[in-house]
């Protein structure tokens, strides 16, 4: 199982924006210039400790942000890609000219953490689990581990994401999905220096086919988080329409194939995240997409107490893979309501968390370790939240313990200096073997594998 640090507190909600490099740019930025001409009482707080008189394009930065790869050829992964749907980039927090250094305008932004990364798999089908059982892929398998291993962000990882979507070609063999999830945490869990403490496993359900959920789990000791979309379900005008009769609408504007998979989380105690949800139709094209859609949305998050919203943040039909397909555009910015109640209703609603680091079991240990020596908890000093001493903690260091807290203060850093540099040589020694190997594949761009598309 995972650290517990990837997941927020109990009644609170971690943001994710995606679902693609420039949407997610596109989502901060939008925020970002509303708050220049809106008042905004919940940043002002954050802004006036820098002595501002409104918050920062970095106190926008969600949580977590999207990516997307596949297993067969890795595209996305360590250099930009557009697979028709966007541009894909999962190391686009750890690149120096990368999405997180481009957010952040003040100096003194150095300090904000970075978002973590919600990473979706594709796995091809059940040829593709076959190939991940057999050892086929055995070399990509091991890449992509390494990969998230060595980043400076937590992942979590979406294996073969809508595993019950009839388009995506796992529903014929849902055993050959079973075995392909567990080889791929075993493989993590055992092979990979860091891999248990930097990646959390997602098994995230379409929710829009009635399929017997337990065919395709893969066990409690396999599965971090569970997920599930959110598309059409929420809305009674039109669920009847694209669900049969036993996932017909019910109460609460949620549907009875969403609400199995929400029931089935929390009779195994896992975390839920709501892994991909927008709007299909796009705002435009629904009279009230806020009671519509969003309300009912955030009923959901309080009811079943999610620990993780992803919204997709963008405008489906300019991109080549959703031309046309109906998903319209869902940019926030384009409804004047739903952009003011998304400010009110989330980013100024308590539930949801403020830019919180999340920390591996390493990182956790590191902290705990801290908090020890400078007789704090670790819930004192980090909650989700960059490290830092409370007020408990600075009141004891001036009263008298400075030359004692001071060494014990330079032990941890030497400490932490010393781990560092032994990942750093690790790394070195990583691509110097990479590019002496002549391992280095030349990948095609590739589509994702979604065939006929199917709408929840």
């Amino acid at each position: 199982m995972t650290c517990s640090s990837s997941v927020p507190p109990p009644q609170q909600t971690l943001l994710c924006i995606g679902q693609d490099l420039f949407s997610i740019d596109n989502y901060v930025r939008e925020q970002y210039n509303y708050s220049l001409h809106h008042s905004d009482n919940h940043f002002h707080r954050h802004a006036n400790k820098h002595h501002q008189t409104h918050a920062a394009l970095s106190d926008y930065v969600p949580n977590v942000v999207m990516s997307y790869t596949d297993i067969q050829t890795l595209t996305g992964l360590e250099s930009p890609a557009d697979y028709g749907s966007g541009i894909e980039y999962a190391n686009m927090l750890d690149d120096p000219n990368g999405l997180w250094r481009s957010l952040r305008m003040r100096q003194d932004d150095e300090d904000v953490p970075p978002p973590a990364l919600q990473l979706g798999l594709w796995l091809n089908g059940s040829r593709g689990c076959r190939d991940v059982i057999s050892g086929k892929l055995q070399h990509n398998v091991h890449r992509l581990f390494r990969f998230l291993a060595s980043r400076s962000f937590h992942t979590y990882l979406r294996i073969g994401y809508e595993f019950d979507n009839p388009s995506f070609g796992y529903v014929n063999d849902p055993q050959a999905f079973q075995r392909a999830f567990r080889t791929m945490v075993n493989y993590c869990r055992s092979r990979v220096t860091h891999c248990r403490t930097k990646v959390s496993f997602v098994w995230h359900s379409w929710a829009a086919s009635d399929v017997n959920l337990e065919q395709f789990y893969p066990g409690d000791d396999y599965v971090d988080w569970i997920g599930v979309s959110l598309f059409l379900q929420l809305r009674r005008d039109v669920t009847s329409s694209i669900t049969n009769s036993s996932a017909a609408a019910v109460g609460n504007s949620i549907n009875t194939v969403v609400r199995r998979v929400l029931d089935f989380a929390k009779r195994r105690n896992k975390p839920i995240m709501i892994a991909e949800s927008t709007p299909f139709g796009g705002l435009s094209n629904m009279f009230d997409p806020w009671n519509e859609w969003f309300a009912p949305l955030l009923n959901v998050i309080d009811d079943y107490s999610v620990g993780m919203f992803c919204y997709i943040h963008c405008d489906w039909d300019a991109q080549p893979m959703w031309h046309n397909v109906g998903f319209g555009d869902t940019r926030l910015a384009t409804n004047d309501t739903v952009m003011r109640l998304w400010r009110k209703r989330v980013l100024s609603n308590p539930r949801f968390v403020r830019q919180s680091k999340i920390v591996s079991c390493d990182e956790r240990a590191d902290v705990e370790e801290e908090a020890s020596m400078l007789g704090t908890s670790f819930g004192d000093t980090l909650s989700l939240s960059r490290c830092r001493p409370n007020n408990s903690t600075i009141r004891t260091f001036a009263s008298g313990g400075m030359l004692l807290f001071g060494a014990m203060l330079l032990t941890v850093i030497r400490r932490r200096m010393k781990r560092r540099a032994i990942a750093s040589e690790s790394e070195s020694v990583r691509l110097e073997q990479e590019n002496g190997s002549g391992d280095n594949l030349e990948h095609e761009r590739q589509h994702l594998g979604y065939g006929s598309i199917v709408v929840p």
